[in-house]
């Protein structure tokens, strides 16, 4: 989230203020070109009159905000859009479908991104190269559709499309976990494994979060997709599920991806477990402790009570979940369909300096690390609470 609290100060340039922070729907990258990490792309999103055509980057260490302009060539609507699903491969960043205020799409848009454009001081309003043989809108193999999420690309360039909206709240028609092979432009399904009770229903607003990619060989032929929540009609969703995706070669050499869903909520003991309230159209990220465990953070979204601003993680070494919560009138307010990206950030804060007596929880000082005596604990216990 960008400028989610209120001690944050952000400057504006070459933009409107309503044009740099008045959308939703909108998808985040954290930006690496040329060694410079210092920038995060937002991409399309809407507003209360329009959907957003200009792309916005962002410099996190000076919170500074800069237009960018989507090339002439580019076919309606080109980025003015929202909720759709975008990821960066190869320099390059791709979006598939979304909508606008007349229909969800299915259209897929390939836009390079020039390697000098963030060289200097200020970046450059052309970001994305203008070339026509870079602008490619295949035609699609899946109905049209709102898929709001970013990154969700597998190691060998493949991305992940499951369920999504199709008007108002009702989800499309569509069980299948489709792929777009970057390299060739193909789409395929995954071919999967159903078990009664472990395949997660069509939805819209739900979390897909894909495990975070590795150099690791022993990785390379295993991917780990997580869905979380979401909502069909005026039915909200708290479940949640893991699709192990196994690539292969077939007979005939084509690439070949088979998947098993697991139902993750079996994992859990049911006893006194927490599990948070069911919600669509919220955020979240993966990240590994200091020892390696994944944790599946979410945060706020929409349920039938209005919009929330709570956080917990998924420890799937402990199978439990844990609320995080924050000491001072700091955490953003409710909110639902921002954009959301990760990335690694060091703070400098001279004035925290921890005590543990600061630190309301059943974990050591290291707080998110683990070790023998961690808890995760359910329920009302063991919320953790950082100073402010």
């Amino acid at each position: 989230m960008i400028a989610c609290y209120e001690k944050y100060k952000c400057e504006l340039y070459n933009v409107a203020r309503a044009a740099a922070l008045t959308r939703v729907g909108h998808t985040a990258h954290h930006l690496q070109i040329n060694g410079n990490p210092d920038w995060i792309l937002l991409v399309g999103g809407a507003n209360l009159s329009r959907c957003c055509k200009n792309a916005l980057l962002v410099n996190i260490k000076k919170g500074q905000f800069h237009s960018t302009d989507q090339p002439d060539t580019l076919p309606d609507p080109g980025l003015a859009r929202y909720e759709q699903s975008s990821c960066i491969y190869d320099n390059e960043i791709i979006i598939f479908g979304g909508a606008t205020s007349e229909q969800p799409l299915n259209d897929m848009l390939r836009l390079k991104l020039k390697s000098d454009a963030l060289i200097g001081l200020k970046p450059s309003s052309q970001l994305f190269a203008p070339t026509a043989n870079l602008i490619t809108v295949p035609i699609c193999e899946i109905s049209p559709r709102t898929q709001h999420t970013s990154d969700c690309i597998t190691n060998a360039g493949e991305i992940l499309i499951f369920a999504g909206g199709n008007k108002g709240s009702e989800p499309v028609d569509d069980p299948l976990v489709h792929v777009f092979e970057v390299k060739t432009g193909k789409w395929r399904t995954v071919e999967t494994h159903v078990e009664e009770n472990d395949v997660p229903q069509c939805r819209m607003g739900h979390l897909m979060l894909l495990r975070p990619r590795r150099n690791d060989q022993s990785f390379l032929n295993q991917e780990v997709l997580y869905i979380h929540g979401g909502m069909s009609g005026n039915e909200f969703f708290d479940d949640f599920y893991r699709l192990q995706l196994k690539r292969t070669k077939a007979e005939d050499g084509e690439a070949r991806l088979t998947g098993k869903w697991q139902n993750l909520r079996s994992t859990v003991s049911a006893k006194g477990s927490f599990w948070p309230v069911a919600r669509a159209g919220h955020g979240g990220a993966i990240i590994y402790s200091n020892t390696n465990i994944l944790r599946f953070f979410i945060f706020g979204g929409l349920n039938s009570s209005g919009p929330l601003n709570d956080l917990h993680y998924f420890d799937e070494g402990s199978k439990q979940w844990t609320t995080v919560t924050v000491s001072g009138n700091v955490a953003p307010s409710p909110r639902l369909d921002f954009a959301f990206t990760t990335l690694r950030l060091k703070v400098a804060n001279p004035n925290f300096n921890p005590h543990p007596d600061e630190f309301i929880s059943t974990f050591s000082m290291s707080t998110l690390d683990d070790d023998d005596t961690e808890k995760n604990p359910s329920g009302d216990e063991g919320f953790l609470q950082f100073p402010s």
